[in-house]
């Protein structure tokens, strides 16, 4: 959206703002006053009101399926555009044929990408049982050079 000229408002889950501010911090010397907006705020008290808005076209949101809901039954009425990653998980599947150590590897640059915060981070691991605790071992170790 910056990219393409346009202004951009960031409203920041109420439960993890500070990457936000920070990022807004930066901004403030790159770009001219009024086009990285944040703002900070409960879903439906700060949410509802800026998706609502009239001057507001395209709405994202990396979140949960019940807020992508929301949003949608919100906008309907306008007919906004929205772009929407819900509630995405990425399972790790380990197999008896896999390169632990690259697994291992893998998953921790992956599990913790952004503090885990992130739509692929990997949140739940499937090992085959001939392998589960060599892979418990290998994964504690990788993240222990974090």
């Amino acid at each position: 959206a910056l990219a393409a000229g346009n202004c951009v408002v960031i409203k920041p889950s109420e439960i993890t703002p500070l990457t936000a501010l920070k990022l807004a911090v930066l901004a403030k010397d790159i770009f001219p006053p009024g086009v990285l907006n944040v703002l900070f705020g409960r879903g439906q008290t700060v949410g509802d009101v800026l998706t609502g808005h009239e001057k507001v076209r395209m709405v994202s949101l990396t979140g949960s399926i019940a807020t992508g809901e929301h949003i949608l039954r919100h906008t309907a009425p306008a007919i906004k555009r929205t772009h929407m990653e819900l509630g995405g998980k990425a399972p790790v599947i380990v197999f008896d044929d896999a390169d632990l150590d690259a697994v291992a590897q893998g998953i921790r640059t992956f599990g913790f990408y952004n503090a885990g915060q992130d739509c692929t981070a990997a949140c739940r691991i499937y090992a085959q049982r001939i392998y589960y605790i060599a892979s418990v071992v290998e994964y504690i170790r990788a993240a222990r050079y974090l």
